[in-house]
């Protein structure tokens, strides 16, 4: 998926990008909740090398929602299930502490960024006005 924005400010190789909502978000609500803020901050990979105030083309990786979900409740209920297949063989608690630990060791790889390059939107374009109207209809 594909958004326009402007970028607010730099960090390095990343850059804090400003996304208006668009029609197709619907009533998501991931960026913000309620329709009175139709905009929501993004921290972008600055692979376009963009500037601060420049209109940008933002990729977003689709699977990104999927596997979100996959690492924080897939993961978790599949080790919650060993433990509890175990706790029948050996105790009766295993799988709420299989559970515990996986949440435990989630948390510390996402410290380690070891999943964020994979979630991180990327900047992809710097665009013109021309551009900015003719992706955003206007």
């Amino acid at each position: 998926m594909t958004e326009v924005g402007r970028v607010t400010a730099l960090e390095g190789s990343k850059a804090q990008v400003l996304i208006r909502r668009n029609a197709m978000c619907g009533e998501c609500g991931a960026c913000q909740i309620g329709k009175e803020n139709m905009t929501m901050n993004a921290t972008a990979l600055n692979k376009a090398g963009a500037r601060r105030g420049d209109q940008v083309l933002v990729e977003v990786p689709s699977i990104t929602g999927i596997n979100a979900l996959l690492i924080s409740y897939g993961i978790p209920l599949l080790f919650f299930l060993c433990g509890i297949a175990l706790g029948w063989l050996i105790a009766p608690k295993v799988g709420i502490i299989f559970t515990v630990v996986t949440y435990f060791v989630i948390y510390f790889l996402e410290k380690r960024d070891v999943f964020k390059a994979k979630f991180d939107p990327v900047i992809v374009e710097v665009l013109s006005d021309e551009d900015v109207k003719a992706l955003t209809n206007e």
